[in-house]
C-alpha cells in the first residue's frame, strides 16, 4: 500500500491514548479518529455519514472478534 499526502484531503486527528477504549494502531482507533475528523463531519453529507457509519461499525466488529 502506498500512502500519498494529498493537500486536498484533510488530516485525520490522532486521538490521544486514554481518550478512547480503542487500542492505538487498531482498526477501531482509526475509525474513531475518522469519525472525529473534519473529513467525516464536514466533508461528507449527513446522508453519506448515515450510510457509512454503520458499515464502518460492522467492519470494526468483524476486525475485533
Amino acid at each position: 500500500m502506498v500512502v500519498v499526502h494529498n493537500p486536498e484531503i484533510p488530516e485525520i486527528e490522532h486521538v490521544p491514548v486514554g481518550q478512547s477504549k480503542a487500542k492505538a494502531g487498531t482498526v477501531d482507533a482509526v475509525t474513531i479518529a475518522f469519525y472525529k475528523s473534519d473529513a467525516f463531519k464536514k466533508a461528507l453529507a449527513n446522508d453519506t455519514q448515515d450510510t457509512w457509519g454503520p458499515i464502518l461499525d460492522r467492519f470494526c466488529e468483524h476486525c475485533t472478534r
